[in-house]
């Protein structure tokens, strides 16, 4: 999913990225420490991709780590949400780059901490009344 950024860094020269490919899974968290920004680029179009809630955008709201995503998909509407979100248009990637430093250099923190607080929390609850609710289904 990555190709067309990693091509994108080689053709201008941009040195400060790593490209890695699929890693096994044991070392999510070796490299979710060595990363600033997530990509989650996927495309869209398609309602598998338009309508999944990536696993990526968790581990930006409980890292604090932005994450790129997919125009007009539902992570995206997520992620943006808590104000770590940077969506993308996949066909249109003139000028992506400049975009998306003045985007990160200008993050308000302040106001991303209390975004974040209230998803997380939102989310944490979310799934406490999950857990409670297939624990009376399956003890009824």
């Amino acid at each position: 999913g990555s190709e067309k950024l990693e091509v994108f860094a080689r053709e201008n020269f941009i040195n400060n990225i790593t490209f890695s490919g699929g890693f096994d899974l044991k070392e999510t968290p070796k490299y979710l420490n060595e990363i600033d920004i997530l990509n989650n680029l996927f495309g869209n179009q398609n309602i598998a991709l338009d309508t999944a809630l990536s696993i990526r955008m968790y581990y930006a709201l409980f890292l604090n780590k932005p994450i790129i995503t997919t125009d007009d998909t539902f992570t995206a509407t997520e992620a943006n949400k808590f104000g770590l979100g940077f969506s993308i248009n996949p066909e249109n990637l003139k000028g992506i780059g400049d975009e998306l430093m003045d985007w990160y250099n200008n993050l308000d923190v302040m106001d991303i901490n209390h975004k974040r607080e209230a998803y997380r929390n939102d989310v944490i609850e979310n799934n406490k009344q999950f857990y409670q609710e297939i624990g009376r289904i399956f003890n009824e």
